[in-house]
């Protein structure tokens, strides 16, 4: 099963997801936390593909990683027919996953995914402008 990541996947990250049809890739973003082997995630993205919804589209990732792969299903806020599944690898660092999404019941739709950890000090001044902007 390969080399098992001794780092926790709990933080920020950005990445993308693409169609294996050639649509463009949509960016996203995850805040991960990793318990054990479980992870869970609250995501954002563009709305791409939900007409009459908001400009953002909101989710949840739930999962496991065990050694260095990693099972998510992919949860939206709002009704979906049905829940994308992501499979893929962590590299040695915990600071890159890669690996592919697919629908169990839509064998037409599937793609890749690449999610990337957000540095430390990036994501800290982040807080901080937040933190200072709501005061």
């Amino acid at each position: 099963m390969g080399e098992d990541v001794n780092k926790s996947l709990t933080g920020q990250w950005i990445g993308r997801f693409d169609y294996d049809d050639g649509e463009a890739s949509v960016p996203f973003e995850a805040d991960m936390i990793q318990s054990g082997m479980t992870l869970r995630a609250q995501t954002v993205e563009p709305n791409t593909f939900h007409p009459g919804a908001m400009k953002e589209l909101r989710g949840f990732l739930t999962g496991w990683i065990v050694g260095s792969e990693v099972r998510l299903t992919k949860t939206y806020t709002f009704d979906q027919v049905a829940d994308p599944e992501y499979v893929g690898r962590v590299d040695a660092d915990a600071r890159r996953i890669t690996g592919c999404w697919s629908f169990e019941d839509m064998p037409a739709n599937t793609g890749r995914f690449t999610m990337t950890r957000r540095p430390a000090a990036k994501a800290l001044a982040e807080r901080r402008i937040a933190a200072e902007t709501e005061v």
